[in-house]
This record gives structure tokens, sequence and C-alpha cells, in this order.
């Protein structure tokens, strides 16, 4: 459906089905898209043990190509000593640190404190709750 053919005089109730309708398309899409995910996952182990067991690195099919690669990734073991030795070395840059506030705890530190937290603001989001019928 189209929501562009959705005609200003359509009543509340059409709007609301349509609204629902392409909430259960896009739940089936996402069920759809998990079992894909996994499936091409699985794939991906059987191809790394196929090319391992046959020594080598690329093979192609009728539509696709596939090699392995690798990638150097960092992982952090020593936070402190990393941020240390990268601010002395002046690479404070190549790590960062997000202040982040978890929904659930904040509310309960709010109702516990019986006010606002200096430096959060309350911010209200608009929502449509829509539900089977």
């Amino acid at each position: 459906m189209d929501i562009n053919e959705l005609k200003p005089s359509k009543t509340l109730g059409s709007l609301i089905d349509a609204y629902r309708s392409i909430q259960l398309q896009r739940m089936d899409l996402s069920a759809r898209d998990k079992k894909l995910i996994a499936d091409q996952e699985a794939l991906k182990q059987r191809i790394f043990e196929a090319l391992d067991a046959q020594g080598t690195t690329a093979c192609r099919g009728k539509i696709g190509a596939g090699s392995i690669t690798y990638l150097e990734v960092p992982k952090v073991i020593d936070e402190k000593k990393a941020e240390t030795w990268l601010k002395r070395k002046g690479w404070a840059h190549v790590c960062s640190r997000k202040f982040v506030v978890e929904p659930a705890a904040w509310r309960e530190a709010k109702e516990r404190l019986g006010a606002d937290i200096d430096g959060i603001e309350t911010v209200k989001l608009k929502k449509l709750s829509v539900t089977k019928a």
C-alpha cells in the first residue's frame, strides 16, 4: 500500500488500519531478515571451513566470488593504561568516551531523588501505540 494513495478524507480508523498493516509487514520482514542473517552466518562458517580444508583463501561460484581477508581491529584490555599511553604520546583522539544515560536507571534515580538530575533534562517523546484490534 502506498501511503500517498490514502485520500485526506480517509477515516481515522482506516489510517490506523493502514498503519497496522505496515507494522505487521515490517514485523514479517524483520523475522525473515533475522533468519536470512542466521543462514548467511552459517554459510560463512561452512565456507571458512571448506577453504581451510582445501588450503586456499578464495573461490568462485556462478554469481559470486569470495575470499578470506583479514582486518586488524583494536580490543581494549586495559582502558586506563591505554588512555594514559595515548594521551602521553599525543594520540588522545584515538579513543573517545561517550556519556550514556540508561533510561530505566534514570527514571528510577529521578523517582527516588524526587527531582530532575542536574545536567539531564526530561524530554517527552510523542509515540503512537497501535496494537491488534
